[in-house]
């Protein structure tokens, strides 16, 4: 019998203790590396030789589900748009795995495909600023896309 069964036997009224036994053995530094990654994210993405543009507008945004993170995704260039849902892992107190996993919505121009997109983005603090970056690949109705980078600074909210 472990300590648990044996403390709620001799204890009637201990019924959330498990509760608070999950609380005390959570990990902390496994809860403040994912709250540094909640919140928004802007800046840009880009694309290798042969995208439709080299350059684009993105904007992330995390929030926290249990141990992971569950968020959108916004693209922009000249008046064409995707917003998707993702999902992320986080994979230590600097690195999140994400993965774009459906269109939420989007306008976009005849023959043009937005791109299913996942990566690994690093979180760095440069000049005061925390930033995440990182290579992006992906893949859409034609098959895979030409890859890039991902470079985004965290918003600090204001009252």
């Amino acid at each position: 019998m472990n300590f648990f069964t044996r403390l709620l036997t001799h204890c009637a009224s201990c019924a959330s203790l498990p509760v608070l036994f999950i609380l005390l053995t959570a990990n902390p530094q496994e809860v403040r590396a994912q709250e540094a990654f909640v919140g928004k994210w802007k800046g840009v993405i880009t694309q290798n030789d042969g995208g439709y543009r080299s350059l684009y507008d993105f904007e992330m945004y995390f929030r926290q589900v249990g141990r992971n993170l569950e968020g959108r995704s916004y693209v922009k260039v000249d008046e064409i748009y995707a917003e998707m849902e993702l999902t992320a892992f986080v994979m230590d107190d600097k690195t999140i795995q994400f993965t774009e996993v459906k269109i939420v919505d989007s306008k976009k121009v005849d023959n043009l495909e937005w791109c299913f997109k996942s990566g690994k983005l690093t979180l760095v603090k440069e000049l005061g600023q925390l930033k995440l970056v990182g290579p992006w690949e992906g893949f859409s109705a034609y098959g895979p896309c030409i890859p890039g980078r991902i470079i985004l600074v965290k918003e600090i909210p204001r009252a």
